[in-house]
């Protein structure tokens, strides 16, 4: 559950996360806040792993989430060894390190490719953006 849902998905979101709510599922990766606060407040157990791609890095963000509630984390790859040494060696929480294989894929709805074909050509008031 990986991705940040807009509106118009939350009724399947529900659904989704009820249905994990009664599984042997343990648990739940997700980047979107807002899945975490509808699995906590839907009385899910699992463990909820927060993986944001390029957002943790840093032992403080890891502290405040493991203070609310979030049970683990994940790294951002962007950061040297030596970081996430250090962030190991100081966090409050379980942390995940992705070290090798395939990487997750970033997806945007807005229209990033048209804005920087805009942004080239000079066009920068065509929108939309």
């Amino acid at each position: 559950m990986n991705q940040l849902y807009n509106e118009q998905e939350l009724p399947l979101v529900e659904e989704w996360l009820l249905k994990i709510k009664d599984s042997s599922i343990q648990g739940i990766v997700f980047q979107d806040l807002g899945l975490w606060t509808m699995a906590k407040s839907l009385g899910l157990t699992q463990k909820m792993m927060y993986g944001p791609e390029t957002l943790n890095t840093n032992h403080l963000t890891l502290n405040a989430l493991h203070e609310i509630g979030i049970d683990s984390a994940f790294l951002a790859r962007e950061i040297s060894k030596n970081d996430i040494i250090q962030i190991l060696e100081i966090s409050t929480m379980p942390v995940m390190v992705q070290v090798h294989g395939v990487q997750y894929m970033g997806q945007s709805r807005r229209p990033l490719i048209k804005n920087f074909n805009a942004s080239i050509e000079g066009n920068l008031n065509e929108g939309p953006y």
